[in-house]
């Protein structure tokens, strides 16, 4: 009887070993799954750190759309203002081609009036070549009047025949 119950005590010791043992394998997995706890709350903490950054990245893109926004608005000025410039150089245009078409009227005014100039020009011409003309006819009046003359003069020797020579002499 004793050396059955040494046997089953050794048993029941050879069980507590076992037991141990077991107990340290289980020690161990539980060493084990905190470890891996640590590791998951360690990647929880860079997943909100993650979220973080991208939340700041959210952020500077919202900035970025509204400095884009507000860079739309200042060219819709720009080029409102560019369109304002083009209507205002429209007008310009349209006040140059208006002066054009008042100098060309000007310019053809001038031109009819250098051809009336012109007209008159030849009209003192002609009037210039009549008086010549006429001046030609007195000088060839006062020639025959002084033919007559010189003729009066040549026959103031004989007093018979100067009256019919010099019909409007009185002879001497």
């Amino acid at each position: 009887m004793g050396s059955a119950s040494a046997r089953v005590e050794g048993a029941s010791a050879q069980a507590g070993s076992a037991s141990a043992r077991a107990d340290g394998v289980s020690a161990r997995a539980g060493s084990a799954s905190a470890r891996a706890g640590s590791a998951s709350a360690q990647a929880g903490s860079a997943s909100a750190q993650a979220g973080s950054a991208s939340a700041r990245v959210d952020g500077v893109s919202a900035r970025a759309g509204s400095a884009s926004a507000q860079a739309g608005s200042a060219s819709a000025r720009v080029d409102g203002v560019s369109a304002r410039a083009g209507s205002a150089s429209a007008r310009v245009d349209g006040v140059s081609a208006r002066a054009g078409s008042a100098s060309a009227r000007v310019g053809s005014v001038s031109a009819r009036a250098g051809s009336a100039s012109a007209r008159a020009g030849s009209a003192s011409a002609r009037a210039g070549s009549v008086n010549a003309r006429v001046e030609g006819a007195s000088a060839r009046v006062g020639s025959v009047f002084a033919q007559e003359d010189g003729l009066c003069a040549k026959h103031e020797v004989y007093p018979t025949k100067r009256s019919s020579i010099c019909p409007s002499g009185i002879p001497k």
